[in-house]
Order: C-alpha cells, then sequence, then structure tokens
C-alpha cells in the first residue's frame, strides 16, 4: 500500500487524531485508516474523523464516498465502511 494522504489534527498535551488514504499497488484499490492516541470515542470524535478523512482524500485529489467510522478501542483504530 503506497500512502497518499494524511490529515490530523492535534487535540494538546501530545494528544492527535490521524487519517491516512492508502492506494494498492497492484489492485489500484483506495482505501483510509484513521489513528487516535486517545481510547475514549464520542460521538464527536466520529464526526471529527470523517471531516479528516474527507480533507485527506481532497489532498490526495480524490472525492471520499459517504462513510462511516468504527473504532477500535484496543488497538486505537479508526476503520471507514
Amino acid at each position: 500500500m503506497q500512502e497518499l494522504a494524511t490529515a490530523d489534527k492535534a487535540t494538546g498535551a501530545g494528544r492527535f487524531q490521524r487519517v491516512t488514504v492508502y492506494r494498492c499497488d497492484m489492485c489500484n484499490r483506495v482505501d483510509s485508516r484513521g489513528e487516535s492516541c486517545d481510547p475514549f470515542w464520542v460521538s464527536a470524535k466520529n464526526r471529527l474523523f470523517l471531516d479528516l478523512r474527507r480533507e485527506a482524500y481532497q489532498q490526495a485529489g480524490l472525492e471520499a464516498d459517504p462513510a462511516i467510522a468504527v473504532f477500535d478501542s484496543r488497538r486505537k483504530l479508526v476503520s471507514f465502511g
């Protein structure tokens, strides 16, 4: 997977939220993944990750399809469906 773009937001005291857009070198599929330094998930964070995803896609010159954000609190990763 080749990284195309990243959008992030610092939330103070070394905390961050980040979304990275990738493209598969073999099949040309585009995907995205989010990271959070904070294990807590609230609806406001869901919206933040969707905004960061949209921003990262724009930076890559792509348009993001509508999505939902799903948070894995153990790994602090966000996947989009």
